[in-house]
């Protein structure tokens, strides 16, 4: 069993990756405790069935982060994985990145509460699973070497200011998963910023 699944794009890997690292230190988890599928160190194994074993893990997981970019909330596997999340009642911690704003989210995920990819809320995060898992929260200076790439990564690709950029992408529903984008987006509407 995995303590950690990380939903993102696989566009977003460098810093899924970052996301990973900055876990595996800051909890003292072992790589194979953490499923992040587009990253080497935390992927599948040679061999394994993927969608049954996803399936599994993304019920299984005591923590699932959904790692929302841009690019991210047009992905199609990451809608699907927010949704069978979703359907099972369990903890789903929306992590914004890269300019996601909270409004980025549509559907039912709107009702729980996104962290920020920032260091404050980096900081809340670690306290949260920590607790979750049943340990002492860990000092910061345990895991700040991990922290600074990952706040770097998180940052939006060009902001000529403090405050990230808002985006609006006009995205259709995924032939593929149309339950999940159902679930996600139970209006109907084909784009996030309508």
């Amino acid at each position: 069993m995995i303590d950690v699944f990380i939903s993102h794009s696989s566009q977003d890997e460098k810093l899924a990756e970052a996301l990973g690292n900055f876990l595996r230190e800051a909890l003292s988890l072992k790589p194979e405790r953490i499923r992040c599928t587009s990253v080497p160190l935390y992927g599948l194994r040679g061999g394994a069935r993927t969608e049954s074993q996803l399936r599994a893990e993304i019920v299984e997981a005591k923590c699932f982060l959904a790692l929302i970019t841009p690019i991210s909330v047009r992905a199609p596997w990451v809608l699907i994985e927010i949704g069978a999340r979703w359907a099972t009642n369990k903890r789903l911690t929306p992590l914004l990145a890269k300019g996601a704003l909270a409004n980025s989210l549509k559907g039912p995920i709107t009702l729980l509460n996104a962290l920020r990819c920032n260091e404050v809320e980096m900081h809340k995060l670690v306290h949260e699973m920590a607790k979750d898992f049943g340990d002492d929260a860990p000092l910061p200076a345990v895991y700040r070497r991990t922290l600074i790439p990952l706040l770097n990564l998180a940052r939006p690709a060009s902001t000529s200011s403090s405050t990230p950029a808002s985006f609006s992408p006009p995205i259709a529903p995924p032939s593929d998963n149309s339950a999940a984008w159902a679930l996600l987006n139970p209006q109907g509407k084909r784009g996030l910023g309508q």
